[in-house]
């Protein structure tokens, strides 16, 4: 499994506060549809942004906790959570999405983005996320295919492989 620096947790950030990704999440957190009092799991939190967003739709009486293998991720992320106060709202934590340490039925809902492409055992994350749903809870997955993204540049050297 990858494991983040400090410097890679920078350059997510500054990617993941892009005008199109701000907009994807918007979209996720259609989907998700987190309603007040809710109690949700954010895997592989990275920096932050979609625990912080999620956590303003579920506050003040829900939660969203925000679990990622990399201390630089949850350092990343608590400091988010206290700049938007909402160090309440989110308990942002190291943990490893193929053994999730919360009881059975104890989250409405998990979301993992962009998360899974770095878990070499997929299968076994996802039963996780379905243990510790409620019944009748959601699981959201966001993964890209970056290789199937086309970059087009007007300069060849650009596109060279």
């Amino acid at each position: 499994m990858t494991n983040f620096d400090a410097a890679d947790i920078a350059r997510l950030d500054k990617a993941y506060s892009t005008p199109q990704i701000v907009d994807q999440r918007r979209r996720f957190r259609a989907a998700v549809a987190a309603r007040p009092r809710e109690f949700g799991l954010d895997v592989g939190c990275g920096p932050g942004h979609l625990a912080c967003e999620l956590a303003r739709e579920v506050a003040p009486e829900g939660r969203i906790v925000a679990i990622d293998r990399s201390p630089e991720s949850v350092d990343a992320s608590k400091a988010r959570a206290v700049k938007e106060e909402l160090a309440d709202a989110v308990d942002v934590q190291v943990g490893d999405a193929t053994a999730l340490e919360f009881p059975d039925e104890t989250f409405d809902f998990v979301v993992a983005v962009q998360v899974y492409c770095f878990v070499p055992n997929v299968a076994r994350a996802i039963e996780e996320a379905a243990r510790v749903l409620r019944k009748g809870g959601r699981l959201l997955v966001l993964e890209s295919d970056w290789d199937m993204c086309i970059w087009k540049s007007r300069d060849p050297v650009l596109l060279a492989v």
